[in-house]
């Protein structure tokens, strides 16, 4: 794709018209002949840039139409793509021997056709901190695990979240996460064991985990159901719990293949709503229960001007949360 700025900049001295003048001219073809600024005869057929670019999200950074049709004709001629090189690494330490390979990519610009375009910068991108915020409102429908002495059934229950592994619950969850936006991952720095002195990166997508359990007294307690929200692309909330049902998720086993309407939180910011939590009974899955909750997205700038405490620690605001009634 032809980008006239932004990251991927195009840093040829030539455009791609040039390059596709020079291309015809070498080898003795008709050059081709542009029809306005999106239109263009080449080797006796007819090409449309709308043809090239079907669903395709037009960026600011894209250059001229001409331009970008050009490139995609000469994307379809038998000449080297642009590729990533992959070489090996040796020492002469140990002959022979590979001590890694080295992943780049070579540009050569003949002088005759003037300066190429400022160096790529490939600094690796610095992650952005985030504060994710859940308040959980209420549940319904939730599998009744236990029998009171009256015969009825019943469950003390909790709800249990994680987002990087690591897990609490309470009525409100903080998490603060590092999240690098252009590749829509979060970054989780953590030592592989106690006594390593590194620090290892692990690139992850921003998956909310949500748990119900029942909380048993005399017994270790029961796992009830699970929700897992990709916060990127998550399942919409549905307004109210009549509503909620396994009917919003994508991709469960043993349930046909729907389109489910989802949503960023990246792009909201904050909503609100019920979600269905999925468990298992006799190999399959089954409703759980529903769990009300706001989902909140703060940048660090953001958290720091409305301050919230976790469950309802001070400083209980942003909203106030009351006891239970």
């Amino acid at each position: 794709m032809y980008f006239s700025s932004g990251i991927n900049k195009w840093r040829d001295a030539r455009t791609p018209r040039q390059i596709l003048d020079k291309y015809c001219e070498t080898n003795n073809f008709h050059r081709p002949r542009f029809i306005g600024n999106d239109r263009v005869i080449f080797h006796g057929d007819a090409y449309c840039l709308e043809d090239f670019e079907i669903g395709m999200t037009i960026s600011p950074h894209m250059g001229p139409p001409d331009q970008r049709l050009a490139l995609h004709l000469l994307n379809s001629l038998p000449l080297v793509p642009e590729h990533v090189e992959t070489r090996p690494l040796y020492s002469t330490l140990q002959p022979g021997v590979e001590q890694g390979k080295l992943q780049m990519w070579v540009d050569i610009f003949p002088k005759n056709y003037g300066p190429p375009g400022l160096p790529f910068n490939i600094s690796p991108r610095e992650p952005w901190d985030y504060m994710l915020r859940v308040i959980i409102w209420n549940t319904s429908d939730v599998i009744l695990e236990e029998v009171s002495a009256m015969g009825e059934a019943m469950s003390d229950i909790y709800v249990k979240g994680s987002l990087d592994g690591t897990g609490n619950f309470n009525w409100r969850f903080l998490f603060p996460f590092l999240y690098i936006p252009a590749e829509k991952v979060m970054v989780v720095r953590k030592k592989a064991h106690f006594w390593s002195l590194d620090i290892r990166e692990q690139r992850i997508p921003p998956k909310l985990i949500l748990q119900i359990w029942d909380n048993d007294l005399f017994s270790p307690d029961d796992f009830l159901g699970t929700l897992e929200l990709n916060l990127n692309k998550m399942p919409k909330p549905a307004k109210n719990a009549r509503k909620c049902s396994l009917d919003q998720l994508p991709g469960l086993k043993n349930k046909p293949r729907r389109n489910t309407e989802t949503v960023s939180l990246f792009d909201l910011k904050r909503t609100n709503g019920w979600w269905p939590a999925v468990g298992t009974e006799n190999g399959e899955q089954i409703l759980a229960g529903k769990v009300e909750m706001t989902l909140e997205l703060l940048t660090q700038q953001e958290a720091e001007e409305k301050p919230a405490g976790t469950g309802r620690d001070e400083p209980n605001q942003n909203p106030t949360l009351d006891p239970p009634k």
